[in-house]
């Protein structure tokens, strides 16, 4: 082609091919961007409800999801609509037998629902049904993570809006360095249908009440080493579990309950991890005070 040739027949042609091929490049830019999480860490919200499993316990073990209180059908058909649009290529559910040793975990009845459902292959599912609160949910979890670290490089945390900020924080005091991601903008984007339940959901008293709640845990968390310190010790990777212990704060905490059991040098002066790891884990949780659920401000 001679010099000063485009190959086009009109300025307008060129024009146009210009902008349709800008405009390619663009959306295969956007499509780029989205790169999938290797899991996302799906949290338990509150026991199974035991009296329509006393009812019917046959449905109930066969149900889809209408057992879970709303909180938690809110955070599976989230998970289960992230799944779906690309963003995770995993997902791990959280929640033991907190109804009743008889029923199902809350781990499995998320499954159940994002299975028979939501269509969400079983095998791209992993659930940790021993955890009866969200400290041991992550302590669980890094155990399930730790077996194949290569495998979940880049991770997400899902629950409710009101929750994430704790589930953060609990995160990265694990040194499980993870985004958080609330249920409730997932599925505002789903549908109407989910937008008029939103709005109910956050204009109820009970919505206040959960808000106040997650001041109180948030604040015990950072000021209060010993309200998550003993079930934290369920972590059973020694570098994890070294890492944790050597935030200021938290080394702290251990060495006056080593020097209080007659230890001399604290931390620093025990190379068994286990031990330390089973004086910890028998000393009483300290809950942070009720009063601290009434305060206002940044939770």
């Amino acid at each position: 082609m001679e010099e000063g040739e485009t190959g086009y027949r009109s300025e307008e042609e060129e024009r146009a091919a210009r902008e349709f091929t800008n405009q390619e490049s663009d959306e295969s830019s956007e499509k780029e961007k989205i790169v999938p999480f290797d899991a996302i860490i799906v949290l338990g919200c509150g026991p199974v409800k035991k009296p329509l499993y006393e009812q019917k316990p046959e449905k109930f073990k066969k149900s889809t999801g209408w057992q879970m209180n709303m909180e938690a059908k809110m955070r599976t058909i989230a998970a289960g609509e992230a799944y779906l649009e690309g963003l995770t290529r995993k997902l791990i559910l959280t929640g033991g037998k907190t109804g009743g040793p008889d029923l199902p975990s809350e781990a499995e009845v998320m499954r159940n629902m994002l299975v028979k459902k939501i269509k969400v292959p079983q095998q791209d599912i992993l659930i940790e049904d021993r955890s009866t609160n969200t400290i041991e949910n992550f302590a669980n979890v890094m155990n399930i993570i730790d077996q194949a670290p290569q495998e979940y490089q880049s991770t997400a945390v899902l629950s409710n809006q009101y929750h994430v900020n704790r589930a953060k924080i609990l995160a990265k005091s694990f040194s499980g360095e993870t985004q958080g991601q609330a249920a409730e903008p997932i599925l505002d984007r789903r549908s109407e249908k989910y937008r008029k339940v939103l709005d109910r959901f956050f204009s109820s008293p009970q919505y206040q009440d959960k808000l106040k709640g997650e001041v109180r845990w948030t604040r015990g968390l950072d000021e209060i080493p010993l309200y998550w310190l003993p079930q934290a010790m369920a972590v059973e990777n020694p570098a994890r579990l070294k890492k944790m212990l050597e935030v200021e704060k938290v080394q702290q905490t251990v060495d006056e309950i080593l020097k209080a059991q007659g230890i001399v040098g604290g931390l620093d002066a025990i190379e068994d991890l286990n031990q330390i790891r089973e004086i910890v884990r028998s000393m009483p949780r300290e809950m942070p005070p009720e009063e601290w659920a009434s305060l206002e401000g940044d939770k």
